[in-house]
């Protein structure tokens, strides 16, 4: 039997989705499942962190260690 129906639902694990109502198949069915996110992936944010994955890969690593090292160097006052 060969059933297209689009279903709503909720993503409770990892590996478990919560639909909106029941799927009325025997448990053991095989399913396909195509999924469609309404998460904000696709928000401006999203899209500029996936712009800089591997931006950091050519600059040496001396240069990363001092950024790093700059960072805990602070130009406070010492309190009085």
């Amino acid at each position: 039997m060969h059933t297209n129906e689009t279903l709503r639902g909720r993503l409770r694990t990892p590996k478990e989705v919560e639909l909106e109502k029941e799927l009325n198949l025997p448990i053991g069915s095989e399913v396909s499942i195509n999924i469609i996110s309404t998460a904000p992936s696709t928000s401006a944010a999203f899209i500029r962190f996936k712009r800089a994955v591997g931006s950091w890969k050519d600059i040496p690593e001396d240069f990363i260690k001092r950024v790093y090292a700059d960072r805990h160097f602070s130009t406070r006052r010492e309190p009085q």
